[in-house]
């Protein structure tokens, strides 16, 4: 619906999006994303086309230099919602979508347990306000 008479086309907001992890077959923090002054919405979507597997830790922080668990809730195949904050297990060959619940400056998928040649991917998209 448009707002002051501004056709609905130039009111539309921008999707952010981020690579945290591409392609990763080793352990590691992955990038970083500065997400400061996106407070909107808050997705990502983790995916493993190899063989292997890997844990992911989603972690927001404020300043850059300490990390907490964010909380998420997996929004693909579940009948209902639920708030975690424990690490993502990441299977081979899968797909998952996680809306992220808590607001950081930044945002990071943390890869830890990378058995058998994973090649794991975690890419945030984010709404501004």
């Amino acid at each position: 619906m448009p707002v002051e008479g501004n056709a609905t086309t130039q009111e539309a907001e921008d999707l952010f999006t981020f690579s945290l992890q591409s392609a990763s077959a080793a352990d590691g923090n992955g990038t970083p994303a500065d997400v400061a002054g996106l407070a909107g919405t808050w997705t990502l979507e983790i995916g493993n086309p190899g063989a292997g597997t890997a844990t992911l830790t989603v972690e927001g922080s404020f300043d850059g230099v300490t990390w907490y668990a964010c909380g998420y809730a997996q929004l693909d195949g579940q009948a209902t919602l639920t708030r975690s904050v424990t690490p993502i297990p990441v299977a081979a060959t899968s797909n998952h979508v996680y809306g992220l619940l808590d607001q950081y400056s930044r945002i990071r998928a943390r890869q830890s347990a990378s058995a058998g040649g994973p090649s794991i991917t975690a890419t945030l998209r984010a709404l501004p306000v």
